[in-house]
């Protein structure tokens, strides 16, 4: 038990050092200043302009404290290493950073030379690349001069976030409150088609898009929102790394209109009207035995084939329930011990209802999430009954505790682990072989993982393992049931 926790804290942990796939340019640090006098006018520049990027509604900013921590092995030449793409590229990803801001500042003979470079997260795209000589190396002259270019560049920026999740017509943005994103407020959603590179300077100067969608912000939170799509613009459905770009009113419509393409208000404790249907083919070996003072005495065992119902509602992003049906058939053959009758043919079959909370701990659905969850569930044991060979029908039922870990490793793949346990368990059989139990109990483990097809359709594979047991006295004796099951199958969303 404790090293399925460790696994499941490794897991979670690992989640955080992931780097997006597109980092939006709003996510930005501030890079060393370099100058020419040893640090005389760097520091108290980087200072100021650190404290504006931290109080600024455009910025998200990130604390460059690990990547500083790695560059110290590099002080004498770490302008010179800042230089380098891959670096540059490098310290986006571990940062999670989308503009990486450059400044350099020389002493003239007669003032100073100020420049600016804004680099984009593949640390080769330039967006901002600014340079200008001033008559003197007055420290508020040359922050002013650096903040107007950093005005420019928030005024460069085409979209006011990305969205970073996708659930049907459903989405999550990486912005919200903080950066002027509200409740009711309706929004385009556009996918970039093309970036324009001045033939000469080589900066980034234009983008070219394609209109998607427009939607609504039903949920905003501090730093991330979610929405709704009300009217799609193409065929084109929505995809991680579409942008998001802030407005009231699509053109060309009525107030009586939009009003009538409104999305319902969503309060944290609304029912809400989206699950996911999952079928799956599931194939494994399974086993019934009879255990005497620790040593097997009789054993049957044999492949188990069936399938897999897994229906999940959520209440809200946080609440959810879901009802499990699974189902399996085999014949199982003699494997230890003596018996009158050397095969039998029989069913097991899994069913639970859960209810369960969702914690999101980087606070949207689509990072990691961790479930907790209560409920019912009964794993019933259909074999031939024998009782000359101490094989009898029965079922072990019970209230159960569980708990998921799931996690994105890349782009649409996800994995998870799953533990889950009746607390309690009753055990009953169909015809009076061993009696009533001292004792019974059931858990089911299971790791897995999943690859979103589309917004609506994934497939999923999964390995799991179910063992339950009932101890009796006088004489004393278990009796176990166990399958190791592969399952593989579609989820939809609806």
């Amino acid at each position: 038990m404790k090293k399925i926790f460790v696994f499941i804290l490794l897991v979670f942990l690992a989640s955080k050092l992931l780097a997006s796939e597109e980092i939006s340019l709003r996510r930005c640090m501030l890079l060393p200043v370099a100058d020419s006098i040893k640090g005389a006018i760097s520091y108290q520049i980087y200072e100021k302009l650190e404290n504006y990027l931290k109080d600024s509604t455009w910025c998200y900013y990130r604390h460059n404290s690990e990547i500083m921590n790695i560059l110290r092995n590099y002080k004498n030449n770490i302008h010179e290493h800042l230089n380098n793409p891959e670096v540059r590229n490098l310290i986006a990803e571990k940062t999670n950073s989308g503009s990486l801001i450059s400044v350099t500042i020389k002493s003239l003979a007669s003032g100073s030379e100020v420049s600016l470079k804004i680099y984009g997260s593949n640390g080769e795209d330039i967006y901002i690349d600014e340079k200008t000589n001033l008559s003197h190396s007055n420290i508020e002259v040359i922050y002013q001069t650096l903040i107007n270019w950093l005005t420019k560049f928030e005024k460069m920026i085409p979209y006011d976030g990305l969205i970073i999740g996708v659930l049907g017509d459903q989405f999550t943005v990486d912005t919200g409150t903080l950066y002027g994103v509200m409740d009711e407020d309706h929004v385009d959603i556009v996918r970039l088609t093309e970036k324009k590179v001045h033939p000469l300077l080589k900066t980034i100067v234009d983008w070219k898009y394609d209109q998607v969608a427009i939607a609504k912000i039903f949920h905003a939170r501090k730093s991330i929102s979610q929405g709704k799509v009300i009217e799609y613009e193409s065929k084109k459905k929505l995809k991680v790394g579409d942008w998001l770009v802030l407005k009231k009113t699509k053109k060309g419509k009525t107030e009586e209109e939009i009003e009538i393409m409104k999305y319902p208000e969503s309060e944290t404790f609304d029912f809400g009207r989206l699950g996911t249907l999952g079928i799956d083919i599931v194939l494994g070996p399974g086993s019934v035995s009879q255990e005497t003072a620790g040593t097997i005495t009789r054993k049957m065992s044999g492949l188990m084939y069936g399938a897999k119902l897994d229906l999940e509602l959520w209440a809200t992003r946080d609440f959810w329930g879901s009802v499990e049906i699974e189902k399996k058939f085999a014949s199982l053959s003699k494997d230890e011990g003596t018996f009158t009758k050397n095969s039998n043919n029989t069913d097991f079959g899994i069913y639970k209802i859960k209810a369960g909370y969702r914690y999101l701990p980087l606070g949207f659905f689509y990072g990691p999430r961790v479930d907790g969850y209560i409920g019912y569930a009964k794993n019933s044991y259909g074999v031939e009954n024998s009782a000359a060979d101490g094989i009898v029908a029965a079922s072990i039922s019970g209230l159960m505790f569980g708990a998921n870990a799931n996690i994105p490793i890349y782009k649409d793949v996800r994995i998870w682990v799953e533990l889950d346990f009746i607390l309690g368990a009753s055990y009953s059989e169909e015809a009076v072989v061993y009696g009533e139990d001292e004792s019974s109990s059931s858990y089911h483990l299971e790791f897995g993982g999943s690859y979103a097809w589309n917004p609506t359709m994934s497939f999923q594979g999964a390995i799991g393992y179910v063992s339950s047991k009932a101890k009796f006295e006088s004489p004393e004796r278990e009796y176990k049931f166990k399958d190791t099951s592969v399952r593989s199958g579609v989820v939809f969303t609806f």
